[in-house]
């Protein structure tokens, strides 16, 4: 839940509550097919998305591009410390929308 929360404070601060994000979770197998061997979950926003330059190092602890006051840099890094402790991935792309898709993967866990 952190996750989801973290992700969709991150989403609406970009979006200065205006615009557009939405969510999608499915089941994948490895090869892309669904199948409840991996779930994925994208959250989607039309904000500005991701400079390619600092698309590095978004991450990271302490890395912000709010104005100082505003942010500590801690949400995506503490986000991207959640998933990868349950073996997951994620990443950041540009969208058609013009905005940025954050995809976290994980392996479904075994009975």
């Amino acid at each position: 839940m952190n996750l989801i929360l973290g992700l969709n404070y991150h989403t609406q601060w970009r979006l200065h509550k205006k615009g557009i994000y939405n969510y999608e979770c499915m089941h994948l197998r490895k090869d892309g097919t669904l199948f409840p061997a991996q779930v994925k979950f994208e959250i989607s926003d039309n904000a500005t998305g991701v400079d390619k330059d600092i698309v590095h190092k978004i991450f990271e602890p302490f890395f912000t591009t709010k104005e100082v006051g505003v942010g500590m840099g801690m949400g995506l890094s503490l986000v991207h410390s959640i998933v990868t402790s349950f073996e997951g991935q994620i990443n950041v792309k540009e969208n058609q929308m013009g905005g940025a898709t954050f995809r976290m993967e994980f392996p479904v866990a075994k009975p």
